[in-house]
């Protein structure tokens, strides 16, 4: 009557490695497109930063500096630097033509030009 049947313990351990072993292969594999599709968005992206770059280089030079809109501004991602000189904000254009500069003050509530 001493029949008492071990629990295979080794074969459930291994099952488990080879489940974990799966899904961890799947989340790899998952991330490497992830990986892949980032990069391949940020290529893109520099591709369309680069010509908005250069147009709006073209568009200032058009136009004036100090009269290129703020949204546009914005979106640069080069030759255009901003200064804080205490109340003032700077905005500089450092292009491939003569350097260029808006100083901008804030309106303060205590000006009342509308008289």
């Amino acid at each position: 009557m001493n029949n008492v049947r071990e629990f295979p313990y080794d074969r459930n351990i291994r099952k488990q490695l080879e489940t974990l072993r799966e899904k961890l292969d799947e989340i790899q594999n998952a991330l490497s497109r992830g990986y892949a599709l980032i990069d391949t968005l940020e290529k893109n992206h520099d591709e369309h930063q680069d010509a908005f770059d250069d147009i709006l280089e073209m568009y200032a030079n058009a136009v004036g500096f100090e009269n290129v809109e703020v949204g546009f501004i914005e979106y640069a991602s080069r030759n255009v630097t901003v200064e804080q000189v205490g109340d003032e904000l700077i905005f500089k254009l450092e292009a491939g033509s003569p350097e260029t500069e808006i100083v901008f003050t804030p309106w303060e509530e205590n000006n009342d030009d509308t008289t």
